[in-house]
């Protein structure tokens, strides 16, 4: 029997009242885990959790929320749970809600469990005519002290909600951002003002831009510099992989040392990492369920494991937005990188070098809220040395007046392109920066608008998923390197499969990588390459995306042309760069055979636009590893490739007028 003195007890209540399925669909009695206890204790009127997967975060809401309408009869509670789709909304009110409601108090769907279940509901008087809701009037729900309502929604701008709950906020801003800021800012301002009213906010990571990870950030950077909060404040929360006790729980000591003595070096490295660089020590167990999670992951084939499995399963606040699958920043390089004192300081601004005439420069910029607020920032990036020159932050300037530390800036520097991020101060600073810099300087985003069949063609920066990893780097700047200089690098030398069709293998067409990727992808799972070297019939052609060439002291060689692969651009400069070096240029078949032979005492290299020359350190034949004499170091290959390098960035003369000025 449950006494009314236990029901009045909300911990009593969460504890011992509810019944949940577990991730067997079983129905089994609700026990808050200690992550939800955490949470639970810690929470603020305003809160923002950013969380590793498996958590139970949304399940926990739906008990809380559900208990909340049940016994508040203080005051009217209307509590509105937002899903991100409609798969979801109907798990938040099926799955959880409503199973919840149902066996109020039925643990064990015993006979004395039922009736005991059966009692319990007849308190309240329940209202089900509206889709995914349920409204409860104490006594009787058509003439009750008042009505509390618990719903499953897609927004929250109509009514009067006390409560409201989103759940997965980054899924929305990956699929339709402009309707994640809308479900935000409709639903904010329908709570309560104070302390009376309630909003969370849960979801894993998806992206390093949208409307959840601006709020997780500057809730983060309120949390680290110690500020005090107000009601209108996020409380920011971060439960890594580490808090899941379930999933811990499952792994015995045995597991433990059968699992750790085979333990890839790469996951040994990341703890040392972890250690290192965030003073997080993992345990042994932990690294295994970390690396169990790893092999899930790969063999459900969603993509990059590792890259999904620190999306979905963060040790740290960083890592979980710098784990898409092609991070614009490395978490572990920015932490190694040494911290460079400026030659100069102005007001806010850094000066890390001084500017140099003949090098083109170009400032990005994020506007913040203003004074007291977030701070505005801006970097100034020599494209010529990919590397940041000027730095300016400052949370004591409002938008307006960031566009004049703009243009001083920008003139330091040659009067450079100025890129102002479209978010939702940015517009201000652009209206202001238009009436007092060349409005030709001023980043300009183009693009056709296909709901209106129109062009669009308005200034700034629109930061979106799909968008931030171009961001000032447009086609005609100078890339990064597509394999780093200096790294090992494994190649497959394949003579049984095309790379694409003979008759169009000189066409540059999508086709031709494309069907070359299935060999890649699966050469790299079973051998660890990185590439694959078509040779059909022992025919040494090209790889899925860049040319081959033998390199020593004295000579190139490549094949020569055909119909068979594509005539690189990169290729024919390294060729005549070569010729104009002193080497020896020969164009002609390479067997599979005399490639292996080669690699003993000469270097084996990859060319292309990304590649640009990048040595091969090793390569698989036969299922044998050949390590490549040259290594990594390669002295000729990585000459040819400064001195092309050296041409494309005007530190050498252009003798070849390969070079436009724009």
């Amino acid at each position: 029997m449950i006494d009314e003195k236990q029901l009045l007890n909300r911990e009593w209540r969460l504890e011992n009242l509810y019944v949940v399925k577990n991730k067997d669909g079983q129905a089994v009695p609700f026990k808050p885990n200690k992550a939800q206890k955490h949470f639970d204790q810690s929470k603020h009127c305003k809160n923002i959790i950013l969380k590793s997967r498996q958590l139970g975060f949304s399940t926990f809401e739906c008990i809380d929320s559900l208990d909340e309408v049940l016994f508040s009869d203080e005051r009217v509670a209307d509590v509105r749970i937002i899903g991100h789709n409609k798969d979801a909304m109907e798990d938040l009110f099926e799955d959880k809600i409503e199973f919840a409601w149902k066996n109020l108090g039925n643990f064990d769907n015993s006979e004395e469990s039922r009736l005991l279940s059966e009692d319990l509901k007849s308190f309240w008087g329940v209202d089900t005519s509206n889709a995914k809701e349920y409204a409860f009037g104490i006594d009787d729900v058509k003439n009750p002290r008042h009505v509390n309502r618990i719903s499953v929604v897609t927004s929250a701008r109509s009514g009067s909600p006390t409560r409201i709950h989103v759940t997965e906020l980054s899924t929305r801003d990956e699929e339709a951002p402009k309707r994640a800021e809308e479900i935000i800012s409709g639903a904010l301002p329908a709570i309560p003002s104070g302390t009376d009213g309630r909003f969370d906010i849960e979801s894993t990571a998806k992206d390093a831009s949208g409307i959840f990870y601006r709020m997780c950030m500057e809730a983060y950077e309120k949390q680290k510099n110690g500020e005090p909060l107000t009601s209108s404040d996020f409380k920011f929360h971060f439960y890594n992989w580490q808090w899941d006790e379930y999933g811990m729980s499952k792994i015995s000591p045995k597991e433990v040392k059968t699992v750790m003595v085979k333990m890839p070096e790469e996951f040994l490295k990341y703890r040392e990492e972890k250690k290192k660089f965030d003073n997080i020590e993992l345990t042994d167990k932990e690294l295994v369920y970390y690396y169990k999670k790893y092999l899930e992951l790969k063999s459900a084939k969603r993509g990059n494991p590792w890259a999904i499995l620190k999306k979905e399963y963060p040790t740290t606040v960083e890592e979980a937005f710098d784990s898409t699958e092609n991070p614009l920043f490395s978490e572990r390089k920015i932490k190694e990188s040494p911290i460079i004192e400026p030659i100069e300081v102005l007001g806010r601004l850094k000066i890390f070098k001084k500017h140099i005439s003949s090098h083109v420069y170009g400032l990005g910029a994020d506007v913040a809220e203003g004074v007291d607020q977030d701070s505005s920032t801006f970097e100034i990036i020599d494209y010529m040395e990919n590397e940041v020159v000027a730095s300016f932050d400052c949370n004591q300037t409002d938008p307006t007046a960031f566009a004049y530390e703009l243009v001083k800036g920008a003139n330091l520097f040659g009067e450079c392109a100025i890129g102002v991020e479209l978010n939702n101060h940015g517009h201000a600073t652009i209206q202001k920066l238009r009436e007092i810099y060349p409005v030709e300087k001023i980043y300009r985003t183009i693009k056709k608008d296909k709901a209106r069949n129109e062009i669009s063609n308005k200034l700034g920066w629109e930061s979106t998923g799909a968008s931030k990893t171009a961001m000032l780097y447009v086609l005609i700047s100078p890339v990064g390197d597509y394999f780093t200089p200096g790294a090992q690098m494994r190649v497959l030398l394949n003579t049984e499969d095309l790379r694409c069709a003979p008759h169009i293998g000189a066409v540059k067409t999508g086709g031709n990588y494309a069907s070359a990727l299935g060999l890649v992808m699966r050469a790299n799972e079973k051998y660890g390459t990185q590439q694959v070297i078509f040779a059909p019939n022992g025919d040494v052609q090209e790889t899925a995306a860049a040319n081959c060439l033998l390199i020593n002291d004295n000579e190139v060689i490549t094949k020569g042309l055909s119909s068979e692969f594509l005539p690189g651009m990169t290729r024919d400069s390294i060729l005549q760069l070569a010729k104009s070096m002193g080497y020896q240029v020969t164009e002609r078949n390479i067997s599979a055979d005399e490639l292996i032979e080669w690699a003993k005492t000469g270097e084996v290299a990859l060319s292309g636009t990304a590649a640009v020359i990048a040595p091969v350190t090793e390569i698989v034949y036969r299922d044998e590893i050949n390590a490549v004499a040259g290594g990594a170091q390669a002295p000729n290959a990585m000459k040819l490739r400064q001195a092309l390098n050296d041409i494309q960035c005007g530190k050498a003369e252009d003798i070849f007028n390969w070079v436009t000025s724009i």
